[in-house]
């Protein structure tokens, strides 16, 4: 054994530092503040502190159970991990239950089988009722009837489709336009004397109208003689010609010939019954031509005494009146203007022209009304004489 020997050293003693109070727990016991040495670890023997129930150092946290639609849930919770003490107690959150949707019914088509309806949950996806398949209900058959073509447009044949899903089950063929049919050709009367007319057909399946030329219709001339017309001394004549019927082609022309040339010396005899007579005298051979007796007009009639009026047609064919006023001496020639009254039928037709001294002729003014006519004379150069001249239709 060696023994060192020398001098003692004196011992430093402890430097002391404080020791934090250690908290008891629920399970284990803690100790009061104490002190330790910085050197030599050297910890003041401290007082111990009991175990503390409810000073939890290991919270645990029982977590939020969501409920479902069948099974009930929990809230949020807690417990010590070290003593198992429930701090927060987890109440129970109960079922929510199924959340139906429907599942729409699928209409069965002609092809395609459907479904029934059914429904689910939403949350859990659960079938709630199931869906049944429905048959499919095959096509429907509908007629497409024929469409007659006809002369312009196409037709069809006849078809069908399936009313539902409208599927072409026979299919239509397109027919074929049938064109006009024109077989009944009336002539339309329009030929002329020198041109064919034409003549019309109606379509036999429509009113479709087709017009052509008719061949060889052409009238030809219808000749009408065209009557020769005797000159008066009022008016002209024609000599005989001709022209067609139809278009009024001129085949042989009428010449006019010139109106007659009155005869001169115009003389007038009243006998002593007061019928005047009248006789012209030929101015190449100085023939007298006398004229028959001519009619009283028992109608005629004016305001003075005596008048007296005939008329008839002279040996020329000349129509004529003679107008005097009589008296116990004969023929009067007084300078008065009477209003001279007839029946209407008497100069109906007629214009009434005056015959001058001079063999010059001055149309009388005639007024009508109620069957008579009338017209007024001077007689101061005694009796007057009428020429009565056809009005021209």
């Amino acid at each position: 054994m060696l023994v060192f020997l020398g001098k003692n050293i004196e011992a430093p003693g402890h430097d002391y530092k404080n020791v934090a109070e250690v908290p008891a727990t629920c399970v284990t016991k803690g100790t009061a503040a104490t002190q330790q040495c910085k050197r030599c670890d050297y910890i003041v023997p401290a007082q111990s502190l009991p175990i503390d129930p409810n000073n939890h150092a290991n919270i645990v946290k029982d977590v939020a159970v969501a409920p479902t639609c069948t099974e009930t849930g929990l809230t949020e919770g807690s417990h010590c991990g070290d003593c198992n003490k429930i701090l927060i107690a987890q109440e129970v959150v109960s079922s929510t239950n199924h959340t139906e949707v429907i599942d729409p019914a699928v209409a069965a088509t002609c092809t395609e089988t459907g479904l029934t309806e059914g429904s689910h949950c939403s949350v859990c996806n659960k079938i709630l009722i199931a869906q049944e398949v429905v048959s499919s209900t095959n096509h429907t058959e509908v007629i497409d009837p024929a469409v007659a073509a006809t002369c312009t447009e196409t037709g069809l044949t006849e078809g069908s489709h399936c009313s539902v899903c409208n599927k072409i089950l026979v299919a239509q063929k397109t027919v074929s336009a049938l064109n006009h049919s024109f077989t009944n050709y009336i002539s339309n009367d329009d030929a002329t004397c020198t041109e064919d007319g034409t003549k019309t057909a109606k379509c036999d399946r429509c009113d479709v109208t087709d017009t052509q030329s008719d061949e060889g219709s052409a009238k030809g001339h219808t000749s009408v003689v065209d009557a020769a017309v005797a000159p008066t001394y009022s008016s002209v004549g024609l000599t005989e010609g001709s022209h067609c019927a139809d278009c009024g082609l001129v085949f042989k022309e009428q010449e006019v010939i010139p109106a007659l040339v009155p005869d001169t010396n115009v003389d007038f005899h009243l006998n002593q019954t007061g019928v005047l007579s009248s006789h012209r005298v030929d101015v190449a051979t100085g023939a007298q031509k006398d004229a028959p007796a001519l009619q009283a007009v028992t109608s005629a009639y004016t305001n003075f005494s005596g008048l007296t009026v005939f008329h008839g047609t002279l040996a020329n064919g000349e129509r004529i009146m003679t107008v005097a006023l009589i008296g116990s001496d004969g023929i009067s020639e007084v300078d008065i203007t009477l209003n001279v009254v007839v029946n209407t039928d008497v100069v109906a037709g007629y214009r009434l022209m005056l015959v001058n001294a001079d063999g010059t002729e001055t149309e009388l003014s005639v007024g009508s009304g109620n069957g008579k006519s009338s017209f007024a004379l001077n007689f101061a150069n005694g009796a007057q004489i009428i020429h009565l001249v056809p009005i021209a239709e």
